[in-house]
């Protein structure tokens, strides 16, 4: 990269409180979906981590009947 190209890049100009306030909602909004996709996740693995534990007690249990 030529220093000419660098230099040509024009200053980012500060937001409006206006136009503030609607990237503030926008990365809120950003940030509440990621929480809940976290949250349903977390959920996910919990229950089928229980699945998985209540299997494992049947199948110990049908093993000691034997």
């Amino acid at each position: 990269m030529r220093i000419h190209e660098i230099t040509a890049i024009k200053p980012i100009q500060p937001l409006t409180p206006a136009k503030a306030k609607i990237d503030a909602l926008k990365q809120q909004q950003t940030r509440a979906k990621d929480a809940l996709k976290a949250e349903r996740t977390r959920q996910q693995r919990t229950k089928a981590t229980q699945k998985i534990q209540q299997a494992q007690k049947t199948l110990s249990d049908l093993n000691q009947n034997i």
